[in-house]
């Protein structure tokens, strides 16, 4: 399926699972027709750069990476473990990736959200901003 190209071209190995009932092998043509109801679509995302991150450690520095998914009205996720996540960029307060991408639109989707992140590897990562 589209969702199972993406997951393969788009995501780490240790990320390449998505929801299991869109995954799931549909028995019958009903099941598969509520599973292709579902997907409206697919969209084409390309991630650019950011400019003058904060420094998010102790070493003044930042570790950026962006998890680029799709939301419904309330914030929650409807693409499931379907995120794109660009390369993270060591001690780069200007990050340029130009990661291109596509993530499947499910029929509750109303938004995009890229969440910026600084990588630390001793703690949780920090979130920097998110839109």
């Amino acid at each position: 399926t589209d969702i199972d190209r993406l997951a393969l071209e788009h995501l780490p190995p240790e990320e390449r699972t998505v929801q299991a009932d869109l995954l799931s092998v549909q028995p019958n043509a009903a099941a598969a027709d509520a599973k292709q109801e579902r997907v409206r679509g697919i969209i084409r995302v390309t991630v650019v750069e950011a400019e003058r991150l904060p420094a998010m450690d102790i070493l003044r520095s930042v570790d950026p990476y962006c998890l680029v998914f799709l939301t419904e009205r309330i914030g929650e996720s409807t693409t499931g473990e379907v995120t794109f996540r660009t390369e993270e960029k060591k001690a780069d307060r200007n990050p340029v990736w130009n990661a291109d991408f596509e993530l499947p639109i499910m029929r509750n989707s109303t938004a995009l959200t890229v969440a910026l992140f600084d990588k630390d590897s001793i703690s949780k990562d920090d979130l920097i901003g998110c839109a």
